[in-house]
């Protein structure tokens, strides 16, 4: 098996090729170890830029959801649209869920960062919060496609 050794913590992967597949394709390994490969602080501006980059995709997809329900209340109540309050409900309905579907991509992330057993029980309070009031939106958008 070549590859290479593990030389510190201070960097995340261990990388080398161990072998070949049946097709005579160099297999990769990647674990943990050497110091060659990306180092843990870049690793974590990563994963901190990806859940920062999650959740703001979350809140402006809700903000988005609720901008449109209103410009489209404000329509039909100016008759100038063929909306009806129940498929306004329901697409904002679906842009709220959606995003909090990011939110708790966001969440999931910024835990790994700092996984101290308080911030695993407050992200488990959050997901199951959302995920919940995410359960019951959807239900109800689903009502309101049968009506």
């Amino acid at each position: 098996m070549s590859g290479y050794p593990v030389r510190s913590l201070e960097s995340l992967f261990w990388c080398g090729v161990v072998g070949k597949d049946a097709g005579s394709n160099p297999k990769l390994h990647v674990g943990l170890g050497a110091s060659h490969c990306m180092d843990l602080p870049v690793v974590f501006n990563i994963i901190e830029l990806c859940g920062v980059l999650l959740g703001y995709a979350g809140a402006i997809l809700i903000i988005y959801g609720g901008f449109c329900a209103a410009f489209r209340v404000i329509l039909l109540e100016l008759k100038r649209t063929t909306f009806t309050y129940n498929k306004i409900r329901r697409e904002f309905t679906d842009k709220i869920v959606f995003g909090l579907e990011f939110l708790i991509a966001a969440d999931i992330l910024a835990t790994l960062l700092t996984p101290t057993q308080q911030d695993l029980i407050n992200l488990a309070v959050v997901v199951v919060i959302r995920t919940v009031l995410g359960y019951f939106l959807s239900k109800e958008a689903a009502e309101f496609n049968l009506q």
